[in-house]
This record gives C-alpha cells, sequence and structure tokens, in this order.
C-alpha cells in the first residue's frame, strides 16, 4: 500500500537529515519509528505526509506516486497527528472532529449527521465522548491530542502517521492509546508512528525503524529490530528486553546500574 524507494532529505544549506530510505507497509501494519533527539523522525514523518518533498527518490500509495496525486487525494489518503496542535478557534470538541471529513465534503456544504455519526465512533473509541462539547481550546495538552487523533480517524485515510502520539499523555491514557493504534490496525488502516518509548514498540509488536544519528534506518519485524547492543547504541543507556511472567511478555526496561 505504501512504498518508500530510497528518499533522503537535506535542508537548504546542505546538511543532510536522512538518507536512502527505503520501506514497505500493507494495510493493516504497523510501523513504529524510533531513534533519538533530532535524528530526523518527524522530518520523515512530513515527508511521508507529503508537507517535505524529499530530496530524491520516491513514495507511492496504491502503486501512485505522491507526485500524480492531487492534494485532495492525498487527504484522502493520508491522515496526519503532529506531536503539537495549537488550537485558533475555540470549535466544540465534536465540531473539531468533523473537520476531519473536510476531503470528502464541497467547498460551501456542511457536515451531514452521517459525518457526525462517525464523529460520535471515534469519540466512542477514543472513551472521550465526555468532551464532545468542551470548547477544545480549554481542554489539556492530553486531551487535545486524544481529539486530534479521533479527527484523523473519521478521516477514514489508509494510511495514519501520528508523531509521537503518547508525548503528552499520561500512563494510563499512553497504554489506551497504544491499544487503540493495535485496533486500527486491525481494522485495516496502516499505521506509522514516532516514539522514544522501545516497550511501545514491544506492545505493538509489527515493523520497527531504528533510525541513527547518521541519517539511516533499518527496518524490520520488531523482534529482529529490537535487540540490546541496538538499543544501547540509539539511547546510549543501559536497556534490557526481560521476559515478565506476571504481564506474559517481553518488555524494555531500564537497567538499575
Amino acid at each position: 500500500m505504501l512504498e518508500v524507494k530510497n528518499i533522503s532529505y537535506a535542508y537548504a544549506n546542505g546538511r543532510t537529515i536522512f538518507s536512502n530510505i527505503e520501506f514497505s507497509l500493507n494495510k493493516g501494519e504497523i510501523l513504529t519509528i524510533l531513534g533519538p533527539n533530532g535524528s530526523g523522525k518527524t522530518t520523515l514523518l512530513n515527508c511521508l505526509a507529503n508537507i517535505y518533498l524529499p530530496n530524491s527518490g520516491g513514495i507511492l500509495i496504491n502503486g501512485v506516486s505522491f507526485t500524480e496525486l492531487k492534494l485532495r487525494e492525498l487527504a484522502q489518503m493520508i491522515g496526519y497527528v503532529p506531536q503539537i496542535h495549537m488550537p485558533v478557534y475555540a470549535y466544540n470538541v465534536r465540531d473539531f472532529v468533523v473537520m476531519g471529513r473536510a476531503p470528502y465534503i464541497g467547498m460551501l456544504a456542511k457536515p451531514k449527521k452521517s459525518d457526525y455519526d462517525l464523529v460520535d465512533d471515534a469519540l466512542e473509541m477514543m472513551e472521550i465522548t465526555h468532551l464532545a462539547d468542551r470548547s477544545y481550546t480549554e481542554i489539556s495538552g492530553g486531551e487535545r491530542q486524544l481529539v486530534t487523533i479521533a479527527r484523523v480517524i473519521v478521516q477514514q485515510p489508509d494510511l495514519i502517521l501520528l508523531d509521537e502520539p503518547t508525548a503528552h499523555l499520561d500512563y494510563g491514557n499512553q497504554l489506551r492509546t497504544v491499544k487503540m493504534i493495535k485496533r486500527l490496525a486491525q481494522e485495516g488502516y496502516a499505521v506509522i508512528m514516532t516514539s522514544h518509548m522501545p516497550d511501545h514498540a514491544v506492545l505493538l509488536e509489527g515493523k520497527v525503524g531504528i533510525l541513527d544519528r547518521s541519517g539511516h534506518m533499518c527496518v524490520g519485524p520488531a523482534f529482529e529490530i529490537l535487540q540490546e547492543d541496538v538499543l544501547k547504541e540509539v539511547y546510549r543507556a543501559e536497556l534490557k528486553l526481560v521476559y515478565i511472567d506476571e504481564v506474559g511478555r517481553v518488555a524494555c526496561v531500564a537497567s538499575g546500574d
């Protein structure tokens, strides 16, 4: 469904952020991108969202190059949740979320009942129905993140991009968001998310891409890519992958040394 073919990106001053990035993703698959601060994770996501144009290589969705698609067509195929969204107008949450239907609604048309039905389903899925009538400008940063994810869900794209979706959430909402991402994949969406939490990649399984400080990324199944020596190099910390009987899974934990 998504093919990323040998893309590179550099700033106007010549500084290369990443190079030779190549991977593919099918519907129902999850790719978690890990890497240290400044490695270019958000820049890569912006290229996948068609916000930035790679200096070389190409990106195809459903077999068609980004360069051959109209912006409206891309908006129907790709949903993007940025790390931070700054509110401008005091829309209530329900009206803010229905804006995700914009690629399907005419310029002067209004959302229909069917559009708001999708909104109500998304709010329920994110467990934030109680926020429906609240002003988007008056809810917390973590709540805004959940609302923005709901807006992308009603967009019904083929591919959902999430830039550190758990960064501003408390631990309970982090776990609920990870669970929601797995559910989105089960419903057929392709999902790419960036994260600083290797354990989220363990929980999500799927594919993992590690973008290193030199701008190269290796991609593969989670339990092939997630190795202790690799994580130590990426995060410059002693991290261990340990099977915990009480929870019945492998977890990434920090060493006490």
